[in-house]
């Protein structure tokens, strides 16, 4: 599979430069899927210059400043820049699960746990089905603000949702809901 994302790069990129002179949108779109496959691959500087390259582009598509906040935060990156791109998709969006859940996350990894809470708690009720990532957010986020014993459950909900959605859980995930303990 990523064998395959990497052959397809190249077309990717004529498709958007196809698009370009007639459909910015368009083309930023298909410049944020070649940053989240370059993301996804462990390219964090080629997955940046392309989610820039995008957002020159459209500087409101939605779903590139979601994945590259989330990738910022994950990475502790530039979390002041997560935050704005973060925020920026909550404010035109703000009922989707997925972009609360990132904002939350860039929340929580600025230390801000209060906030993280309010935000994941947000995104927690307005998702459809139970989605392990989301649950384990949630764990993580309750056991920063010194809830352990409902951290413990929800790490232990995301573990029963990994199962329902067919993948397999972290180890550290594994380990969160067996020890009660946060781990990184």
């Amino acid at each position: 599979l990523k064998g395959d994302s990497v052959k397809g790069e190249p077309y990717l990129r004529k498709a958007a430069e196809i698009a370009k002179p007639t459909d910015i949108y368009l083309a930023s779109g298909i410049l944020g899927e070649i940053g989240d496959i370059n993301m996804a691959m462990g390219d964090t500087a080629k997955a940046m210059s392309v989610y820039e390259e995008a957002l020159a582009l459209n500087p409101n598509a939605v779903s590139v400043l979601n994945n590259y906040a989330y990738m910022l935060a994950v990475k502790g990156m530039d979390l002041d820049k997560a935050e704005r791109m973060s925020g920026k998709t909550v404010s035109v969006d703000p009922n989707s699960a997925v972009f609360l859940d990132t904002y939350a996350w860039v929340y929580f990894k600025k230390g801000d746990y209060q906030m993280a809470l309010l935000y994941i708690e947000q995104a927690l009720s307005k998702m459809s089905s139970d989605n392990a990532e989301l649950l384990e957010h949630y764990g993580d986020i309750l056991y920063k603000t010194g809830n352990v014993e409902k951290a413990r459950e929800e790490w232990n909900k995301a573990l029963v949702a990994c199962e329902k959605m067919k993948i397999n859980p972290s180890s550290a995930l594994q380990k969160k809901a067996m020890t009660g303990e946060y781990i990184e």
